[in-house]
C-alpha cells in the first residue's frame, strides 16, 4: 500500500515517525530505513528521533537513487542464485556493485573518447562531434611551444557539461535515451514547434524560435545521439533489462524474492522527485508498504492554482480564455511552483490507471496539536482602549499569514496587517493620553551565556508586532550589526507563561551564498564576547571547513608556487603560504618562529624568485643577478648561523666561480648578522622546505598518469611533511577526496563487463571500448590533477546541520526545518533566486517543459517559501536597500517585493478602528475611501525599516520626532513629548496653512504619526554601548570643544621661553621670577606655590625647574641633541613615552632596479667613510680591497646590469665632488699646504678624520661675565659634552672603518691636537636639519678646542663642510652647496650650545612647532623685508609660505614627518590650527635661536 501522510508542520510528521519506531510491530534489531531529500534532513530528524525518543541507533537515513539500487541488489541476487540453482549454464544478469551510469563515469568516458579521438574528429567537419570540439582545440602554431594543460581542461569541462546532460536525462528524459540507446533520431523540429505553439496559444504576439538556434539544437540532437549510442547505450539497456527483470521476478515470487524487500519503507519530506521515480514507488507499493510524509503547506486542494501574474497577463491576452483556474494564494501560486508540481503528481498517483492494484491512502495532520487557530477569527477588529493588552493576545502576523497559506486565504492576513498598522497609527494620533514609555536598556549578556534566562528581567513586553518585518541596510556588513542587536533583544524578550525558553540553537540565518562571505561572518559574529558585549556563538555550515581549505593550500604550495614556466615566486605568496598553520606546525615550528623567519628572509632580501635557476627564466641574458631570491637568502640566514664572522662566502652557492661569464660577477653569500643560535630550529625547517620545493620543481612539466599523481601527492608530500596529522579529520577530508576521484576511475574499469556482447559487435565500437577500457591511462598534467581533487573537495562540504548554536548556512540547505527564528541575509535582486547555469547543450530548452523538471530560479523561490512557512516565532529578511556609493534606491530581491506587495494587498481595507478615531480634525474627511489609499504606502513604511550605515548615527539616537519646520529652535528649547509635540504640530498648521486641502494635512498627519511608530520600533533595539559612547563623544566634539590632548605653549609662555633664551650670540636672556613663574605654569608644576612670602620663586618650584628644564648636566650633541631640535614632535612623544602606530610598508613585488634617495644617500656615505679611511692609512692594508666587495653583495644595490655600474659611477661623482671642493677652498683663498699635498692622491685629504671627544666644563667659570644672576644657581655646575671633532692624524695612528682614530695622543690636550679647519663632504643635501647638525657639530669644536680671540682673529678654527646637492628650503641657500662657519669665541659657544641644551629639554616636556627650515626661512624672509624700501621693516608668515606643512591636497600618497598632516604631528596638533602653532613659535622663537646660525652660515658658491 502507498500510504501518503501529509501536514504543514515538519514537527507533525516527525511525531508519525516516532510512533512507527516506538510501535511493537518495529522488530528490535531491524533497521529502521527513512528516505531523505538530504543529509541536512537526515541529520537533523536522527537527532531529533534521538532527543526525543532516547535512542536513534537503528535509525538509518539515505538517499532514494542508493537505496533503490540496493533493493535492486538484494532482489535479483536471490534471484540469480535461483536461476543458477534451476540451471547452472543459465545466463544471469550481473548487478553492478555501484550506478556505473554515474556523472563522473560519463565525464570519465567523454573525457577519454573526446581525447583520444581529438585530432579524427577536428580534421573529419562531417563527423557529429566536431561542432562542439573544433572551437575548444587550439590551432598549432610553429616554432611554437603550447601549453596542452589549459586545453585538457576544457575538454575536461565539454566532458562534465555533457555528463550533467546526461545524467539530466536519465531523470526527467528517458524516453530520449531509449530512441538514442536504438540510434533512433529525436524529432527536434517537432518539439520546437510544440513549444512555440504553446507560446502562441497564450500569446499570439510571441516569437518564435530563431532559425539558426534551430539549426543549433539539431547539431546538438545529432552529436548528443551519436556520444550517447557509442558510449553509453549498451550499459543503459543493461541498466532497462535489469529493472524489467527485478519487475518479473517480484512478480512471478519463485525465489521469494519479495522477502528480500523491507515491510515498510518510510519517504520523509521529498520536495521533489522526478515523475519516473514516483511510478517507480507506486509499482513498488504493490509488493511492500510505502510512507511517504510529505510536507504540504495547505490543508486544501491546490495542485491547480495559476501564478497570480501569469493569470491577470493572460485574462488581458485572452479574455476569451475560460479554463484559466484561480490562484488560490497568491504566494503559495508564485513561489510554490516546485511544491506545487509535486503535490500535483502526487495526486495523480491515486488515478494512475496503469497500477490500479497499487492502493493510495492520504491522510492529513494538519490540526492535531496546532495551536495556530487560537485567537483567528474572521471578523479582525481591535479595540483601542486596551490595545496593548490586545496586542499581546492576538496572533502574530507571520503566523496569521502561514495559516492563511494554510487555508488559501490571503484576505484575513491583509486584513490583519492593515488593522495592526491602523492601531499603531492611531496610538500616536491620539492626545491626551500619558505615555510612560519604559525606556529599553541594553541587553545582559550573563543572560545570553547561561542560555536558561533565570535572571529576573525588566524588559516590557513589545507592544510592537516583530514577528515579520524586513530590513534594508548599507552592506552585509551592516546586516549583521543589526542583526546582533536584534537576536540580542529577541533572546531576552520575556515569554508568556507555558512558552518553551529561546536558545540560539533555535536561530538559522540564511544566505543565497554563504562560501563568499563566510570570513565576514566569522568577524562579525566571533567565538567569545563581541563589540556590543553580546556572547552570541555561531558555525558557518555547507561551506568547507577552514582547517581543510588551509591543510590543502599548504599540501599543494609544494606543487603550485612554481608550478608553471611563468610563476614569479613573489614574497608575498611564498610568505603568506610559510604562514599557513598546517604547514609550519607540521616542521615543528609555532606561529612566532615562522614569523621570525619570514622577518629574516625579507631582511636577508628575499623579493622573488626561487633560486638562480628559476630566475633566469625572466631575467635578461646578460643579468646574473641572483641576489634577492629564496635561496640567497636562505644561504645568508644559514651562513649567519654557522659563520656569523665570515664576509664573503661561495660555499653553498652551486657554481663555481669558473662558471660564471667574464662580464658577470661571481656570486657570493653575506652572513646575515641578525641570525642567533635560537633561530636554528627555523632555519632547519626552510631549508627543508627549500629541499621539497626543488624536488618538485618540475612536476609541472611532466604528464603522468591519474592514479601516479596521486600517489606521487600522497607519498612525496604527505607522508614526507605531514606524517603528524595523516590520521586527523582534515587529512581524512583530502583522503576522501583523492579516494573520490579514484573511485569514479575504478568504475570505468568494471564497464566493460556490463555491456551486453550485442550491442559492441561493430568493429569501430569495438575499438572505441578497447581504448576506452583504459582511459585511467591517459596521461595528464599536474595542474589539472590539483584542480580535479580540489573540485573533488568542494563538493564534500561539511555538513549543514544545525549546530546548537546560531547556524548560518545557505538557502535550500536547511529546508523544511523548523526554527523559532529565520533570518535572510543578503536578499537583493542581484543575488537572489539564483539563476540556471548556462549549459547550451542541454536540449530540454528546447521543448516544452513537464511536470517535475528543476530550474533554480523556482528552487530559490520555494526554499524562501519554506523558510517563511519554517518560523515559528519570528521571521527577519535582509537585504541591501541603500549604497555608500550613491543615493539611489535599491530593490530587493523579487520574492521580498512580493511579499510586500502582498502584505499591502489589493482587497478592501478594514480600517474601522481609523474611521471612529475622534483625534482627527473636524476638517478631515474620515471615510474609508479617504483613508484606505494612504495604508498601502503606511503597511510597507510600518514592515520596512531603514538602517543608517554607521552603528553609532543620530538617528538611532532620536528621543522625539521634531517638525522640520521648527528644527531650528528646537535645539534651544526643551524637547516636548508625543503628545504635545503633535498637539502643537496640529495647532501650527490649521493655524498658519489655512489653505491646505484636507487630504495633504490628512498626509501629513499620518506621516508623522508614522514617523513615531517608526521611532517606538527603533526603541526596542537600542544601539550598544560602545556605539553609545562613540555617539556621545563625536556629538561632544561637534557641539563642545574637547579637552586637548596636549597642551601647546600659548603666546605669553613662547615669550617667556624667548626671554630666557637671549637675543644674540653668546647670551643668555634676563631671567626674572615672573619668567620663572610661566615657565613652572607651562611645565604644570604646582602653581599655587610657586612663589614664597617675599615673592621670589620657592625652593620647590626651583629645584623642580632644575630637574626638568635646566637639567643639562650630559648633553650628547649628535646622539640626543640634534635629533630634538630636528623633530620636536617626536623628541616630545619619545620622552612622554607615547608610540605613534603608523602604516607599514608594503612588500617589494620586484627588485629594485634603480637607486632611490635612500639607497643613494646610503652609497655615499659608505663610499665617503671608505675614502676617509684609505686616506688616513695612506691607502695601505687591505680595507679598501674587502669593503667594495661586501657592498656588491648587499641588498642596497640595484639589481641587474645596474648592479656593476652603480658603485663605479657613483665613484666618479664622489671624485669630481672632491675636486670642486678643492677648487672651491683654493678659490676663497685656502690654499694650506696640507691641502696642495693633498692633490698628490686625487684630494682625499680633503675629509679631515674625526673622532669623538668628551668634555668636562665648570658653568660657573663661563656665565659669571653675564647679568644673569639666577640662572647658574638653576644650572648644574658641571657639564659633561660629548661629540665628534676634528683632529689632525700623524701617520702613525691607525684609522678604523668610520674614520675615527682609536684614540688621541697620550700627553697632549686637544686644543693643542685640533686642526685649524675642518673639512667635511656629506652625503644627503643642504636640506635645514642638516645645517642645525653642521651648527651644533661647529659649536661643540669651539668648545673642546677651547677658540680664543686671537684664533678668531687669524681665523683658525674654522668649519667648512660640502653637501651632496642644495637645497630650496631657505632662499637664501637655495643654490648652495659648500658651507662655512668661521671660529667663535670659547665662551660664547659654550653659551650658545647651553642654549640649544635648553630648548631640547623644553621640547621633550612640551610640544613646540619650531622646525629648523621654517625657522630659517622665516628669519631669511625678515631679512630680506628689513633691506626692501617697501616694507616697514617687520614680516609676518602667510599660510602659502607653508604649504608644503599646511598640506591642503590630501591626494598626495606621501606624506612626510615634517608635516602637519603626518601621524605624528595629527597626534600633538589634534584639531588645532596647524598654521596658527607653527606662526605662534616662529615669531618669538625663531631669532633667539637660530639667529646667530643664520648669520654665521656663508656660501662658498658664490
Amino acid at each position: 500500500m502507498f500510504t501518503i501522510i501529509q501536514s504543514h508542520r515538519t514537527e507533525l510528521l516527525v511525531e508519525q515517525l516516532l510512533e512507527a519506531y516506538k510501535s511493537k510491530n518495529q522488530p528490535i534489531f531491524e533497521e529502521f530505513v527513512v528516505i531523505v531529500p538530504s543529509m541536512v534532513l537526515g541529520d537533523w530528524l536522527d537527532k531529533s528521533i534521538a532527543s526525543q525518543a532516547g535512542i536513534s541507533t537503528l535509525v538509518t537515513t539515505t538517499f532514494w537513487g542508493q537505496y533503490q539500487w540496493i533493493l535492486m541488489q538484494d532482489v535479483l541476487s536471490r534471484h540469480n542464485a535461483y536461476l543458477l540453482e534451476q540451471n547452472p549454464v543459465a545466463s544471469t544478469l550481473n548487478v553492478p556493485e555501484v550506478a556505473v551510469l554515474s556523472p563522473t563515469v560519463m565525464q570519465w568516458r567523454l573525457f577519454g573518447y573526446l581525447t583520444y579521438y581529438q585530432e579524427a574528429i577536428v580534421a573529419d567537419e562531417k563527423h557529429p562531434v566536431h561542432p562542439l570540439l573544433a572551437s575548444l582545440i587550439d590551432e598549432p602554431q610553429e616554432e611554437v611551444q603550447q601549453d596542452k594543460a589549459q586545453q585538457d581542461a576544457r575538454i575536461w569541462q565539454l566532458a562534465s557539461d555533457l555528463a550533467r546532460v546526461f545524467n539530466r536525462y536519465l531523470t526527467h528524459r528517458e524516453d530520449w535515451l531509449d530512441l538514442w540507446s536504438h540510434n533512433k533520431p529525436l524529432n527536434v523540429d517537432a518539439l520546437i514547434a510544440d513549444k512555440d505553439a504553446l507560446s502562441l496559444r497564450f500569446d499570439k504576439y510571441a516569437r518564435g524560435t530563431p532559425e539558426w538556434l534551430v539549426a543549433h539544437y539539431v547539431e546538438l540532437e545529432v552529436a548528443q545521439r551519436f556520444l550517447w549510442s557509442h558510449l553509453f547505450a549498451d550499459v543503459h539497456q543493461h541498466r532497462v533489462a535489469l529493472e524489467d527483470t527485478f519487475w518479473s521476478a517480484l512478480k512471478s515470487n519463485k525465489a521469494n524474492e519479495r522477502a528480500q524487500l523491507p515491510k515498510v519503507l518510510r519517504i520523509f519530506t521529498i520536495q521533489q522527485l522526478p515523475q519516473t521515480e514516483l511510478d517507480f514507488l507506486q509499482r513498488l507499493s504493490q509488493y511492500m508498504d510505502i510512507t511517504l510524509l510529505h510536507y504540504n503547506p495547505s490543508k486544501l486542494f491546490w495542485a491547480d492554482i495559476v501564478d497570480k501574474s501569469w493569470l491577470q497577463r493572460q485574462q488581458i491576452i485572452n479574455p476569451e480564455s475560460v479554463f484559466l483556474r484561480d490562484y488560490g494564494h497568491s504566494l503559495l501560486s508564485r513561489l510554490g511552483k516546485q511544491s506545487r508540481d509535486t503535490f500535483a503528481m502526487l495526486a495523480n498517483l491515486s488515478g494512475n490507471e496503469q497500477y490500479q492494484d497499487a492502493l493510495v491512502e492520504w491522510q492529513d495532520i494538519f490540526n492535531e496539536g496546532d495551536d495556530s487557530n487560537d485567537g483567528l477569527s474572521d471578523e479582525f477588529s481591535i479595540d483601542f482602549d486596551d490595545s496593548a493588552q490586545q496586542l499581546q493576545k492576538s496572533v502574530s502576523l507571520l503566523r496569521r499569514l502561514q495559516n492563511d497559506v494554510l487555508m488559501l486565504d490571503e484576505q484575513s492576513t491583509q486584513q490583519a496587517t492593515a488593522a495592526k498598522v491602523s492601531q499603531a497609527v492611531s496610538k500616536q494620533l491620539e492626545t491626551g493620553s500619558d505615555q510612560d514609555e519604559q525606556e529599553t536598556p541594553w541587553y545582559d549578556d550573563e543572560a545570553l551565556e547561561n542560555k536558561r534566562f533565570e535572571k529576573e528581567r525588566f524588559w516590557a513586553m513589545s507592544a510592537q508586532d516583530n514577528s515579520l518585518s524586513i530590513h534594508s541596510c548599507h552592506s552585509l556588513q551592516r546586516q549583521l550589526e543589526v542583526l546582533r542587536i536584534m537576536i540580542g533583544r529577541w533572546l531576552n524578550e520575556p515569554l508568556e507563561i507555558g512558552k518553551k525558553k529561546r536558545h540560539i540553537s533555535d536561530i538559522v540565518v540564511l544566505l543565497p551564498d554563504v562560501e563568499r562571505h563566510h570570513a565576514l561572518i566569522s568577524s562579525i559574529f566571533v567565538s567569545g564576547k563581541g563589540q556590543d558585549g553580546l556572547t552570541l556563538p555561531a558555525k558557518v555550515t555547507g561551506v568547507v571547513d577552514a582547517d581543510i581549505r588551509q591543510l590543502w593550500e599548504a599540501i599543494i604550495g609544494f606543487y603550485k608556487l612554481l608550478g608553471s614556466h611563468s610563476a614569479r615566486f613573489e614574497a608575498a605568496e611564498v610568505l603568506d603560504w610559510l604562514m599557513l598553520p598546517p604547514l609550519y606546525e607540521s616542521f615543528g615550528l609555532t606561529h612566532d618562529q615562522m614569523s621570525r623567519g619570514c622577518d629574516l628572509l625579507v631582511e636577508a632580501g628575499f623579493i622573488r624568485g626561487f633560486d638562480e635557476w628559476h630566475l633566469k627564466q625572466t631575467l635578461d641574458s646578460n643579468d646574473y643577478d641572483y641576489r634577492f631570491t629564496f635561496a640567497q637568502a636562505l644561504d645568508r640566514l644559514t651562513l649567519g648561523l654557522v659563520m656569523p664572522e665570515a664576509s664573503l662566502s661561495d660555499c653553498l652557492y652551486p657554481l663555481a666561480q669558473e662558471d660564471w661569464p667574464s662580464t658577470a660577477l661571481p656570486e657570493m653569500s653575506l652572513p646575515l648578522p641578525q641570525v642567533s643560535l635560537n633561530d636554528a630550529i627555523i632555519i632547519e625547517a626552510l631549508c627543508r622546505i627549500y629541499a621539497g620545493l626543488t624536488a618538485r620543481r618540475d612536476d609541472h612539466t611532466q604528464k603522468l598518469k591519474a592514479e601516479d599523481w596521486l600517489d606521487q601527492i600522497e607519498k612525496q608530500v604527505i607522508h614526507r611533511y605531514f606524517s603528524d596529522v595523516d590520521q586527523t579529520r582534515t587529512m581524512r577530508a583530502i583522503y576522501n577526496a583523492m579516494n573520490g576521484f579514484k573511485s569514479s576511475l575504478r568504475a570505468n574499469r568494471h564497464y566493460r563487463q556490463y555491456a551486453s556482447s550485442d550491442s559492441v559487435s561493430n568493429a569501430n565500437k569495438k575499438e572505441v571500448e578497447q581504448r576506452l577500457a583504459g582511459v585511467e591511462q591517459l596521461p595528464l598534467k599536474l595542474n589539472f590533477m590539483l584542480d580535479s581533487i580540489e573540485a573533488e573537495l568542494e563538493s564534500q562540504q561539511v555538513s549543514a546541520e544545525p549546530t546548537g548554536v546560531i547556524t548560518f548556512g545557505r538557502f535550500g540547505a536547511l529546508r523544511n526545518v523548523p526554527f523559532d527564528l529565520v533570518v535572510m541575509l543578503n536578499m537583493d535582486l542581484s543575488e537572489f533566486p539564483g539563476r540556471d547555469l548556462d549549459n547550451r547543450y542541454d536540449l530540454m530548452k528546447a521543448t516544452n517543459a513537464r511536470r517535475g523538471d528543476r530550474v533554480s530560479e523556482d528552487d530559490d523561490n520555494g526554499a524562501f517559501l519554506d523558510a517563511l512557512l519554517c518560523a515559528r516565532s519570528a521571521c527577519w529578511i535582509f537585504y541591501n536597500g541603500q549604497s555608500l556609493l550613491d543615493t539611489h534606491e535599491h530593490l530587493p530581491a523579487n520574492p521580498v517585493s512580493e511579499l510586500l506587495q502582498f502584505l499591502q494587498g489589493e482587497v478592501q481595507w478594514q480600517v474601522n478602528s481609523l474611521e471612529a478615531l475622534d483625534t482627527l480634525p473636524e476638517n478631515v474627511d474620515s471615510t474609508t475611501e479617504s483613508l484606505k489609499r494612504y495604508l498601502p504606502k503606511l503597511i510597507k513604511q510600518w514592515l520596512l525599516t531603514e538602517h543608517p550605515a554607521l552603528p553609532f548615527h543620530e538617528s538611532l539616537f532620536e528621543t522625539d520626532i521634531e517638525d522640520a519646520d521648527v528644527c531650528e529652535q528646537a535645539s534651544d528649547t526643551p524637547k516636548l513629548n508625543l503628545n504635545e509635540s503633535a498637539a502643537i504640530h496640529t495647532e501650527n498648521n490649521i493655524q498658519d496653512n489655512r489653505l491646505i486641502d484636507n487630504a495633504d494635512e490628512l498626509d501629513v498627519l499620518l506621516n508623522t504619526a508614522m514617523r513615531k511608530t517608526k521611532l517606538a520600533q527603533k526603541r526596542q533595539f537600542p544601539p550598544a554601548p560602545l556605539w553609545q559612547a562613540v555617539f556621545n563623544t563625536l556629538k561632544g566634539r561637534a557641539f563642545s570643544e574637547h579637552a586637548e590632548l596636549v597642551s601647546l605653549p600659548t603666546k605669553a609662555q613662547y615669550e617667556s621661553i624667548a626671554q630666557l633664551l637671549g637675543q644674540s650670540l653668546g647670551q643668555l636672556g634676563q631671567v626674572d621670577n615672573q619668567t620663572l613663574d610661566v615657565i613652572a605654569e607651562m611645565l604644570s608644576l604646582d602653581a599655587t606655590a610657586v612663589f614664597n612670602d617675599s615673592g621670589e620663586v620657592n625652593d620647590l618650584t626651583k629645584k623642580a625647574l632644575s630637574e626638568t628644564v635646566f637639567n643639562i648636566g650630559e648633553i650628547d650633541v649628535e646622539g640626543v641633541l640634534t635629533y630634538q631640535v630636528r623633530h620636536p614632535a617626536k623628541a616630545f612623544l619619545r620622552t612622554q613615552k607615547v608610540h605613534v602606530v603608523q602604516g607599514e610598508e608594503a612588500m617589494a613585488h620586484q627588485e629594485p632596479l634603480f637607486l632611490d634617495n635612500l639607497t643613494t644617500y646610503q652609497i655615499k656615505e659608505y663610499l665617503i667613510n671608505e675614502l676617509a679611511s684609505d686616506a688616513a692609512n695612506n691607502s695601505t692594508d687591505s680595507t679598501a680591497t674587502q669593503d667594495s666587495p661586501i657592498l656588491m653583495y648587499q641588498k642596497i644595490m640595484p639589481a641587474g646590469v645596474a648592479r656593476q655600474t652603480t658603485l663605479p659611477n657613483q665613484k666618479q661623482k664622489l671624485q669630481q665632488q672632491c675636486q670642486e671642493f678643492k677648487e672651491q677652498l683654493v678659490a676663497n683663498g685656502l690654499d694650506d699646504a696640507q691641502i696642495l699635498e693633498a692633490s698628490e692622491i686625487g684630494g682625499l685629504q680633503l675629509l679631515t678624520p674625526t673622532t669623538e671627544h668628551p668634555v668636562q666644563l665648570e658653568l660657573a667659570t663661563v656665565l659669571n661675565h653675564a647679568d644673569n644672576a639666577p640662572l647658574p644657581k638653576l644650572l648644574p655646575k658641571i657639564v659633561k659634552i660629548k661629540g665628534s671633532v676634528p683632529i689632525s692624524v700623524p701617520t702613525s695612528v691607525s684609522i678604523d672603518a668610520n674614520h675615527h682614530p682609536s684614540n688621541l695622543q697620550a700627553g697632549v690636550s686637544y686644543a693643542e691636537n685640533s686642526p685649524k679647519q675642518w673639512l667635511n663632504i656629506l652625503p644627503n643635501s643642504a636640506s635645514p636639519k642638516h645645517l642645525i647638525k653642521f651648527w651644533l657639530s661647529h659649536l661643540y669644536w669651539q668648545v673642546a678646542r677651547r677658540t680664543t680671540a686671537e684664533q678668531v682673529a687669524v681665523d683658525d678654527g674654522v668649519s667648512i663642510w660640502r653637501f651632496n646637492k642644495s637645497n630650496s628650503q631657505v632662499g637664501k641657500y637655495k643654490d648652495v652647496i659648500t658651507f662655512k662657519l668661521s671660529p667663535i669665541v670659547y665662551e660664547d659657544a659654550v653659551t650658545e650650545l647651553i642654549k640649544w641644551a635648553i630648548f631640547g629639554k623644553l621640547v621633550g616636556q612640551v610640544p613646540i612647532t619650531l622646525l629648523p627650515e621654517y625657522a630659517l626661512s622665516y628669519l631669511d624672509k625678515c631679512a630680506k623685508a628689513a633691506e626692501s624700501e617697501d616694507e616697514i621693516g617687520s614680516y609676518w608668515p602667510k599660510r602659502a609660505d607653508f604649504l608644503d606643512w599646511l598640506r591642503p591636497n590630501y591626494h598626495v600618497d606621501t606624506v612626510y614627518d615634517t608635516c602637519s598632516q603626518h601621524a605624528i604631528w595629527q597626534y600633538v596638533l589634534r584639531d588645532q590650527d596647524a598654521f596658527k602653532t607653527l606662526s605662534a613659535a616662529l615669531t618669538t622663537l625663531a631669532q633667539p635661536l637660530y639667529e646667530p646660525m643664520f648669520t654665521a652660515l656663508q656660501g662658498l658658491d658664490s
